[in-house]
């Protein structure tokens, strides 16, 4: 780190920790991808998708344990099933459907279609790109509480990791939908504004190195 020019960080608080050791830093998050922006629009049972891989901070039972509450919703789950435990997916739901892990169309196409997405993390510095790209997509968000994903993500609805307070959370999103939604062309213009800051600082920080000395 002493030794880069600087280094990209996801927090606040990874640029102290690289500064404290002699380094520089910049916060930078996902930029705007490719994917279409379409404003959300409900078309019967509300379509949750959950982004995850089966990485070891997603607390992927949570969903289900939801799911089978909520049978009102559909839940559809991302992520490599060569890493699913058998059990998990074997007493999912029936309204729970797996679809393994998508190549980016496939991707962008499953978030058009979500009425809600899902991003959950026991990590609390995580800032998760899937939210990053519902965001982008207006596509409302259901995403853990805490701090640092509350900063980040205001317009979305935050949840502790217990089963009554995401079935909360999806039934919320089920009854007052059109409200949700309504938020996230809001949400799209914070976060666009907040990734050209971040642009602008990339943009001072690499004209100063090539620029002749």
């Amino acid at each position: 780190a002493r030794r880069a020019a600087f280094c990209l960080v996801a927090a606040p608080q990874w640029e102290d920790i690289v500064r404290s050791w002699g380094g520089e830093a910049e916060v930078v998050h996902e930029a705007p991808g490719p994917g279409k922006v379409v404003a959300p629009r409900r078309r019967g049972r509300l379509r949750i998708l959950f982004v995850g891989r089966f990485a070891p901070d997603e607390p992927v039972e949570l969903v289900l344990a939801a799911a089978g509450q909520v049978p009102s919703c559909d839940v559809t789950v991302t992520g490599d099933l060569d890493r699913c435990p058998a059990d998990l997916r074997a007493g999912a739901p029936a309204n729970v459907r797996f679809v393994g892990f998508l190549d980016a169309p496939d991707y962008q196409a499953a978030v058009l279609d979500a009425d809600v997405v899902v991003c959950l993390t026991t990590e609390p510095g995580s800032v998760m790109r899937a939210a990053y790209e519902a965001v982008y997509a207006r596509r409302p968000l259901i995403i853990s509480g805490w701090p640092m994903a509350r900063e980040l993500f205001p317009y979305a609805l935050h949840v502790e990791h217990q089963t009554a307070a995401l079935c909360e959370a999806f039934r919320a999103a089920d009854a007052g939908y059109e409200d949700f939604a309504a938020l996230t062309r809001a949400a799209r213009d914070l976060q666009m504004a907040r990734f050209d800051d971040q642009r602008r600082a990339l943009v001072r920080r690499l004209s100063a190195l090539l620029s002749p000395s």
